[in-house]
């Protein structure tokens, strides 16, 4: 009764701000959605949304995005129109003959299907082909230049414009979105990338707008675009450290009006998730109906990282967490951390060496006072992982993931994003799996873990299940796949385990759907934390993914 006279009145009051607002089609929203004055300083308007939304839960989704452009590296590798995507990270679809080939026109885009082709030439692709093909052929670098998503991006705009694709309420919405300031402080590089891009178009005559037009759609772009990712199960060999995880590949760019009319909180309710070329919103925590709804336009844990960034978007950034933020180190203890997470080819290799350094980082930022929630814990953390992953070391593999899991992401301001969270539990759960053909190359675990790793294995791998399901949509790939590997794994251990007349506590029952099971999962998650000496953790800590 309360919850929907929350919603009234989230409703009512968004109403007499006196904003004539409708959802554009090709929008699908799970909860509704106003526009109203956005609370946050400098941002104008904002979205809020009128119901109450789960953790997790979609908020809103925008299938077949129109202007989601696949990267230069990428192109070769991902199919133009769905997404399909193969490469020695793995691939996203079942297909076991899935293969490209590029359009037969401008030999720039790639397919995975003639279905996808001809959807792809019908709905796009014929109206910037020979646009491609124009620049392509010009010069012996116009090949090269057509294979730059930022380019492409511009030409399809321009080129579905100009044939009257582009419905007018669309192109209103385009054409109205804040560009990227000129003049000191804008992205590095940036005016020359817009000199560029107009030459080009100018050059071969690619549109009948002004040229003050374009730069403006140029540099609302840059503002306004988001990166699509793919989750991609990683397919390596056994001996890998990558067998411990699935990967976020980034494989494009899309740029979305309606998504674009989310404004920045570096503490945001909500991310956004690529389902090929659908972009989905979701909620990062519990919203409120009223609530405006945030997105972080970008992940950084310094405070001073993270001004920079966003100093190009709202200025300066003056939410609770830039206000009061988390301390980091400083002086010659801050440049030596910041050296050591920069090394790169023979410096970062996984080696003793580099372990005891890593290890001396963190002791010195614990002497100073600074705790398990600043930077760059997580990232020390995850590097001195990658050392003991190098060294096959067994135990200190899974003592180093679990501090890193159980205490060091909880505490972390800005929050860890539920899909790194994930992951995070991903990794977890393997280092468990005793059955893992990566276990056999490893020292291998005490008898008091190998007791304990097979059942927490089990209840770990239910708890990802969830949480996937939870973050993701039922058609989802990385959905699919969870399952299809679950059920492979313990499919018939629980059908037996249902079918017992007498049950044991460690009967193959997840913990969320048995008391018992929840018990026992408790009692040997906080043995495995005795052993690895880390503090026992409450309940809420060991089954959710967010819980301090």
């Amino acid at each position: 009764m309360s919850n929907a006279t929350d919603e009234n009145n989230a409703a009512t009051a968004h109403k007499e701000m006196g904003h004539e607002f409708e959802v554009p089609s090709r929008v699908r929203c799970e909860h509704p959605v106003q526009l109203g004055e956005s609370k946050i300083p400098g941002a104008g308007r904002g979205l809020f949304v009128l119901h109450d939304v789960k953790e997790g839960g979609l908020v809103f989704e925008i299938p077949n995005v129109r202007l989601s452009i696949i990267r230069g590296e990428s192109l070769d590798t991902t199919c133009d129109y769905c997404f399909a995507h193969t490469s020695v990270y793995g691939q996203t679809d079942p297909r076991s003959d899935l293969s490209y080939k590029a359009c037969n026109n401008c030999n720039i885009p790639s397919y995975c299907s003639p279905a996808c082709t001809k959807t792809a030439w019908t709905t796009y692709h014929q109206y910037e082909c020979p646009n491609f093909s124009k620049i392509a052929s010009s010069d012996p670098e116009g090949k090269i230049r057509c294979r730059n998503e930022d380019l492409r991006t511009i030409i399809r705009i321009l080129s579905l414009q100009f044939a009257g694709m582009i419905p007018d309420e669309e192109w209103e919405e385009i054409i109205s979105l804040k560009p990227q300031p000129a003049g000191p402080g804008e992205e590095s590089g940036l005016p020359v990338i817009v000199t560029n891009i107009k030459a080009l178009i100018a050059q071969h005559g690619l549109t009948n707008l002004s040229m003050e037009v374009v730069e403006n759609i140029i540099r609302a772009y840059f503002n306004n675009r988001c990166f699509v990712q793919l989750w991609v199960p990683y397919l390596s060999p056994p001996s890998s450290v990558h067998r411990y995880r699935h990967l976020e590949v980034p494989i494009g760019e899309c740029l979305e009006p309606f998504y674009s009319m989310l404004n920045h909180c570096c503490i945001p309710n909500c991310t956004w998730l690529s389902e090929g070329r659908t972009l989905q919103v979701r909620a990062e925590r519990d919203i409120a109906a009223g609530e405006e709804l945030t997105i972080c336009y970008t992940w950084s844990n310094t405070l001073k990282d993270r001004q920079e960034k966003l100093s190009g978007w709202i200025g300066k950034c003056t939410c609770v967490l830039c206000l009061n933020p988390p301390r980091e180190p400083t002086g010659k203890l801050r440049e030596s951390v910041e050296k050591l997470l920069k090394a790169r080819g023979g410096d970062a290799t996984p080696s003793h060496a580099r372990s005891t350094s890593i290890l001396c980082a963190i002791s010195k930022m614990e002497l100073v006072g600074l705790g398990v929630e600043a930077w760059p814990m997580r990232n020390l953390y995850a590097q001195l992982f990658r050392c003991r992953c190098g060294q096959y070391d067994g135990p200190t593999m899974l003592k180093t993931w679990l501090k890193l899991y159980f205490f060091i992401e909880p505490a972390m301001r800005p929050q860890e994003s539920l899909g790194n969270r994930n992951r995070s539990l991903t990794v977890l759960a393997y280092l468990l799996d005793l059955n893992d053909p990566t276990y056999s190359h490893l020292e291998p675990y005490p008898k008091e873990v190998l007791k304990l790793a097979p059942w927490l294995h089990y209840q770990l791998r239910a708890k990802l299940l969830y949480s996937i399901r939870q973050c993701n949509g039922p058609d989802s790939y990385c959905v699919k796949y969870e399952e299809e590997t679950y059920e492979k794994d313990f499919g018939q251990l629980e059908r037996d385990a249902e079918a017992m007349v007498v049950r044991e506590v460690r009967d193959y029952v997840p913990f969320y759907k048995s008391a018992e099971s929840k018990w026992a999962f408790l009692k040997d998650m906080n043995e495995l934390l005795a052993w690895a000496e880390l503090p026992a953790r409450a309940e809420s800590q060991l089954v959710t993914i967010h819980s301090v």
